[in-house]
């Protein structure tokens, strides 16, 4: 049957125009159910020798990779009547005018594919192995296998390629983030506020690494590089990861975030590896570990340290990691050049610093008729504000801000340098504390002691060096809130897990499979 008689309809990549129930059912779908029903190991397995028995002559290749999403593929249902779905109700945020949208998640499914003017069977499982949900593809063509695995190489040709989305790794398993994409769009340098040599500085030694290849290799060095970031809360290492990976995502270079080591499959040891493997076969790649004395405790300090030293090399990944807490770092992490090459400390502005980011909002705020903000007020604002960190001068601006609009919306008039000192002495007192009787234990920053602290800065040298590392065994993590698509209907994740199993290595099908030979030579690719 040729393409054109088997997809009429379309002209969009999945059709679910109605079929006769009588005339076409899908022939997998009852040995399904009846798998399905049973006690049993190994579903994938009795589901394969159904398939053989249901389309005698067909070859037949198991897969964990969709090839439902490759583009120029013709996709079909057999039987719009045997599709197992769980449909669900994706809201999105409240702030949206709308409500959200209506998601289906296949149980099972079988869809006639043409892809090149072969045609092909694709069915599509999920079942529950080991506390585990595993999905299972099983691609037939009546034919040789040859076609099949042209298929799968250019699905995974085309997967390889990442397109407006950012790595992310969580809960054990790598996926695609659109969401943080979007928003690393919005980082400019402009608006990090750090002294200009300072921001040239680390910039430069990001971008010339992926440019020194061939540098590296001319002296026989280890093409990777490691950055650390640190310094008290809020004084601009966030801003300036998302500038960083925003830039090289422009420049071709994949941006990779490590939100955390925990999982409920996986132990630490192999997330950490999973990181690493995949950071090594992305490479040349920007991998991130935001607040990275809260990723590394006493159990899987040894295995991050290896990995960073690993036989296998990063070659071509730079990591870039931040923290709050530098003292809390273990010194083969912190004082090791080989491991981390360059640090740079995001301390609490000193004036200048202060002064640039109070003309930052004065030229923001030029185009108000209502708000009056002199040079002179940009220069009390760096005066008053020492030992504010950039977060804390943010909220003085921000907050001011906020009560003068409020305030013109009741017709009240107000003096916006007022309202500024008011923000300023309401943040020192946050700051620096009022007069407390020192036998009281206060808290401070998450932190108590016997008298109140003068400053974040004396609040860190208090606490003890190891404070916060692990001491009482893990408790069980809680399971991942469902993601969602947003109002555009986009899906920050790919929401397919990767099963467990075994891959045969190549050499050893070469072994019995003539066609895969065939196929492996036809693409010059070598084992």
């Amino acid at each position: 049957m040729s393409a054109a008689e088997l997809y009429p309809d379309a002209f969009v990549k999945v059709s679910l125009n109605e079929v006769d129930a009588e005339k076409q059912r899908d022939p997998a779908a009852e040995p399904w159910y009846r798998i399905g029903s049973a006690t049993h190991m190994g579903t994938e397995i009795n589901l394969l020798h159904e398939l053989k028995a249901q389309y005698p002559g067909h070859a037949v290749v198991l897969t964990r990779d969709s090839v439902l999403g490759t583009p120029g593929a013709l996709i079909k249902p057999i039987s719009q009547d045997d599709l197992v779905m769980n449909v669900f109700f994706a809201p999105f945020p409240r702030r949206s005018e709308r409500a959200g949208i209506l998601a289906a998640m296949i149980q099972f499914a079988g869809f006639h594919l043409n892809y090149r003017d072969h045609d092909y069977l694709v069915y599509t499982i999920q079942y529950q192995k080991d506390l585990r949900i595993n999905t299972q593809q099983y691609i037939l063509h009546d034919g040789t296998r040859t076609p099949i695995y042209e298929l799968l190489y250019d699905s995974g040709a085309v997967r390889r390629k990442i397109y407006s989305s950012v790595l992310v790794f969580e809960q054990g398993f790598w996926w695609r983030d659109a969401l943080l994409w979007r928003e690393l769009q919005s980082a400019d340098w402009e608006d990090v506020i750090l002294e200009e040599d300072f921001k040239e500085s680390l910039r430069q030694d990001v971008y010339n690494f992926f440019g020194s290849e061939k540098l590296y290799q001319q002296y026989k060095l280890p093409w990777k590089r490691g950055i650390i970031m640190y310094g008290p809360p809020g004084d601009g290492k966030t801003i300036t990861v998302k500038a960083l990976m925003k830039d090289c995502d422009m420049m071709g270079y994949v941006p990779m975030y490590v939100k955390s080591f925990k999982s409920r499959i996986f132990n630490e040891e192999e997330c950490i590896a999973n990181v690493f493997v995949q950071a090594r076969a992305i490479a040349p790649c920007l991998l991130v570990f935001e607040d990275l004395d809260s990723l590394i405790n006493s159990e899987n300090r040894s295995v991050f340290l290896n990995q960073l030293d690993g036989i296998a090399g990063s070659e071509g990944v730079v990591v870039l990691a931040t923290t709050n807490h530098f003292d809390r770092l273990d010194e083969g992490i912190a004082d090791r050049p080989s491991r981390f090459d360059r640090k740079f400390l995001f301390d609490d502005p000193e004036r200048h610093a202060r002064l640039m980011y109070a003309r930052y909002w004065q030229d923001k705020l030029k185009e108000s008729d209502n708000l009056k903000f002199p040079d002179s007020l940009a220069s009390e604002v760096a005066d008053n504000t020492e030992g504010f960190s950039f977060a804390y001068l943010k909220e003085v601006f921000v907050s001011a801000l906020t009560a003068a609009l409020k305030a013109h919306e009741h017709g009240r008039d107000v003096v916006f340098a007022e309202l500024i000192r008011a923000e300023i002495r309401k943040l020192r007192e946050q700051i620096d504390g009022p007069t407390h009787d020192d036998s009281v234990p206060r808290y401070y920053k998450g932190y108590t002691t016997g008298a109140w602290l003068t400053s974040r800065r004396q609040a860190q040298a208090a606490r003890p060096k190891n404070a916060g590392l692990p001491t009482e065994p893990r408790g069980v993590i809680a399971p991942p809130k469902p993601r969602v698509p947003d109002e555009d209907g986009i899906f920050s994740a790919s929401g397919v897990e990767q099963g467990e199993g075994i891959m045969l290595p190549p050499e050893v099908q070469m072994q019995y499979d003539e066609e895969f030979c065939e196929f492996m030579k036809s693409r010059n690719l070598r084992l």
